[in-house]
């Protein structure tokens, strides 16, 4: 027969379970917040030197998760036309706005946010030695989680595809 003390145990256990799973939640999230978003994609980039959105025409159903449907539209309209076309579709690694996707050091300020859009700015250095450099994002909430709606004005690079 249960005890009053086992009782109030196992309540108690079951009161801190959603606290506990609702931080590794967030935590193993990271379009739990906006800002969270970007961190993740520079602290990614930081330890791979390599965009982990890079090659986007090869994105899996994740990678394409992370970023809006308007963005990806625009991103598969222009495509379709650049290969059409024999061009790129873009000259340079977005997220380091380079050649050469490195991240030596980097901090993010959000610049506004609503329920439902946010500005992030990404600042970043190549190397130690390196001036800083700064990408500006815009994303959008989507189905409860924030997603990259732009990157440095890309949809607008997209939008002269045609």
């Amino acid at each position: 027969m249960p005890t009053r003390r086992s009782i109030l145990l196992a309540a108690a256990s079951l009161a801190v379970l959603p606290v506990s799973f609702t931080a590794s939640a967030q935590s193993a999230n990271p379009a739990a917040d906006p800002k969270t978003l970007i961190d993740w994609v520079y602290a990614e980039t930081g330890k791979s030197g390599k965009n982990p959105n890079y090659e986007f025409a090869l994105m899996s159903r994740k990678q394409r998760g992370r970023f809006s449907k308007a963005f990806l539209a625009a991103w598969d309209r222009a495509e379709k036309v650049a290969t059409r076309k024999e061009e790129p579709l873009i000259e340079a690694d977005p997220v380091t706005n380079s050649q050469d996707p490195q991240v030596h050091s980097f901090t993010t300020k959000v610049e506004s946010q609503t329920d439902t859009k946010a500005s992030v700015r990404a600042i970043f250095r190549y190397s130690a030695s390196a001036r800083q450099q700064s990408v500006m994002y815009v994303l959008v909430k989507e189905d409860g989680l924030w997603k990259i709606d732009d990157i440095d004005g890309m949809r607008k690079q997209f939008a002269q595809y045609k």
